[in-house]
């Protein structure tokens, strides 16, 4: 079963409390150092650009999600990543693109820049973090209908072009299954997706026994990875041997 497209609006106060302290960790601030003045200049740009925050996402459902060939096959299309498995099944999957917005300076120079920037970095995780819990509500009401004795489904890690062994490629795919234009999301020619702020990718629900192979990182996942195990915040490629051979 695949479903239409599903447009999620996510309340910017959900977001907030975490969004600050990821910002935070972003900047390498104290939250109590509030004599700080880089500290006072982050609460500033914060300030300014928090009335236009507007977290959104368009998300379809397939259920259940099926692998063929180490692809997830989807609609005739097939999405390609290292740590897939060779064939099986899981409960479900969703695609997803989701966006937070630009996240421009109002005023100042490059170092007011930095700090919007990390401000909307800081946001998309939130909200990304928000939308997977989301998003695992809609599957368990999901299978429930359908008669399941499924019980305690637990998410994957995100699977997004560009990072986790799939290739940047795919981003081309998720556009074509999903309608970015619904959440005011392009992809440019060149592949950056706009507005800045944006993220897509594939999350994975089943019990969590089922997806410990999703859920393990590899060194083929690195070779696919545009950071080269050096993103280790992000991916977790730390504990691994790049694809070329050198330790990181």
């Amino acid at each position: 079963m695949s479903t239409e497209d599903i447009i999620v609006n996510i309340g910017r106060r959900a977001l907030d409390k975490a969004a600050r302290r990821r910002f935070l960790e972003i900047c390498g601030l104290n939250p109590s150092a509030e004599s700080d003045p880089i500290f006072r200049a982050a609460m500033e740009i914060e300030r300014a650009l928090r009335p236009k925050i507007a977290a959104r996402s368009v998300a379809r459902l397939r259920a259940p999600a099926i692998f063929d060939g180490g692809a997830l096959v989807w609609d005739g299309a097939r999405f390609y990543c290292a740590d897939f498995p060779a064939n099986g099944d899981c409960v479900c999957a969703f695609a997803y693109i989701l966006t937070v917005g630009d996240f421009e300076a109002p005023y100042g120079g490059v170092f007011e820049s930095c700090l919007a920037d990390a401000l909307g970095t800081a946001y998309a995780e939130a909200a990304l973090c928000e939308l997977k819990g989301i998003l695992g509500g809609i599957a368990a009401k999901v299978l429930n209908e359908k008669g399941s004795d499924k019980k305690g489904l637990c998410a994957s890690r995100v699977c997004g072009p560009g990072v986790s062994g799939m290739d940047i490629g795919e981003l081309g795919g998720l556009f074509t299954l999903l309608d970015a234009q619904s959440i005011g999301v392009a992809l440019t020619e060149s592949g950056c997706m706009l507005p800045r702020k944006t993220l897509a990718g594939l999350i994975f629900f089943d019990e969590k026994d089922a997806l410990s192979g999703l859920n393990k990182k590899s060194a083929r996942a690195c070779a696919g990875c545009a950071s080269r195990g050096k993103n280790c915040a992000y991916c977790g490629a730390r504990a691994y041997t790049r694809a070329d051979g050198a330790s990181d």
